[in-house]
């Protein structure tokens, strides 16, 4: 019996007729396949996503199921899981992969380069922390990174566009006394207008928008990130934006706690 086969009867499934949802592999129905069945499978999904294009999705992390898979079975020159890939066994079942799904090397390419997201969320979604750091991965997957800087971006965006428009707000100015007769007549029968009402009420929705942009910055700040992403010096350099963001902090805040207690 062919590989291919032995993973049809397996899962005692016929193959989704097109246009039909596909079931997303887990790790659980691939633990007990044999190499020869997981490059089976990995190119029956590969000739799959070249075919239908309303579900690559699904397709491609199924494929990632089956190369994170193989990547536990492979093992580096000290011995431990090959979880980022780099073992030559490791890329010769995945080329192995590839040319059994007789695609074009266009197509291929275009595989390979959109299944690496998908790997690398996988990988968080199955393995731990501490196993992560053991083989140098960062805690956070590609869609978290993602969300993150979208975050992050968004925020340095908004506090941008306050500190523009705080900036370019004018300053208040001791009003002239002298504007020449026909002025003084002009307006001396019209009710006051008082000009900086808009600018102040600007100015106090600009520091809430500050405040807001303070407040989501600091949250997609990690302590992880510090202990073991970053080197001493790169942590020291923190440490002091922080202790100054700290200080200018403390001082806004004796004001606001100010006028918070007279509304109480």
């Amino acid at each position: 019996m062919s590989a291919s086969k032995a993973v049809t009867k397996r899962e005692g499934q016929q193959p989704a007729p097109s246009g039909a949802a596909l079931p997303a592999l887990s790790a659980d129905m691939v633990a007990t396949e044999s190499d020869e069945e997981l490059v089976a499978r990995g190119a029956a999904l590969v000739r799959e996503h070249a075919r239908v294009e309303h579900q690559p999705a699904i397709i491609l992390r199924s494929l990632a199921v089956v190369l994170v898979e193989l990547r536990t079975r492979c093992t580096t020159s000290d011995g431990e899981m090959d979880l980022l890939g780099r073992s030559q066994r490791y890329r010769d079942e995945a080329r192995r992969i590839y040319a059994g799904a007789g695609i074009a090397p266009d197509s291929e390419d275009r595989v390979q380069a959109a299944v690496r997201w998908h790997i690398g969320n996988h990988i968080r979604e199955r393995f731990d922390v501490d196993t992560l750091r053991q083989h140098g991965l960062l805690v956070d997957g590609p869609r978290k990174r993602v969300e993150r800087g979208r975050k992050a971006r968004a925020a340095l965006v908004t506090a941008a566009s306050a500190e523009r428009d705080l900036s370019a707000a004018p300053a208040k100015k001791a009003t002239k006394k002298a504007r020449g007769k026909a002025a003084d007549a002009a307006t001396a029968t019209a009710p006051p207008v008082d000009e900086t009402a808009g600018a102040r009420v600007k100015l106090t929705a600009d520091h809430l928008r500050f405040g807001q942009a303070l407040a989501t910055i600091a949250g997609q700040m990690r302590p992880d990130v510090i202990d073991n992403e970053m080197t001493p010096g790169q942590a020291a350099k923190l440490d002091d934006l922080l202790a100054e963001t700290q200080t200018a902090l403390a001082a806004l805040r004796r004001h606001t706690k100010k006028r918070r207690s007279a509304t109480s």
